[in-house]
């Protein structure tokens, strides 16, 4: 999943239960809820979260680092899948304490991400 995923086709998988067009569960959804769930914290915090799209292999060095990353990565023993609703539930258990002070008066900007075509 790309931008794409988070850009355009999220809205609809949670409307819709994290279902696909086609009715199938969507892939990785533990995964996804936790990661929306880690862009609303941000939303809600004030920050607004950009999602880029940059197109693979051309020399862009924040993408070939990543694919080096991604490589190395893959070579190492393999780890057992993180328990993304508890990590997702924790941000939301964390939430009221991380709303004083500051965040206190932040609203709401969950959907405020935009994406970038290169």
């Amino acid at each position: 999943m790309g931008c794409k995923g988070f850009t355009d086709w999220l809205p609809g998988w949670r409307r819709h239960n994290f279902t696909t067009s086609k009715g199938e569960p969507v892939k990785n959804v533990k995964l996804i809820m936790y990661m929306d769930a880690l862009l609303s914290l941000r939303g809600r915090s004030g920050q607004q979260v950009r999602l880029q799209y940059v197109r693979g292999h051309v020399g862009e060095v924040g993408n070939e680092g990543a694919d080096a990353l991604a490589v190395r990565g893959a070579k190492l023993h393999e780890i057992e899948e993180p328990d993304w609703d508890t990590l997702r539930l924790r941000l939301l258990d964390e939430e009221p304490e991380r709303k004083r002070g500051a965040l206190a008066d932040a609203e709401l900007v969950g959907s405020n991400i935009s994406v970038s075509h290169l």
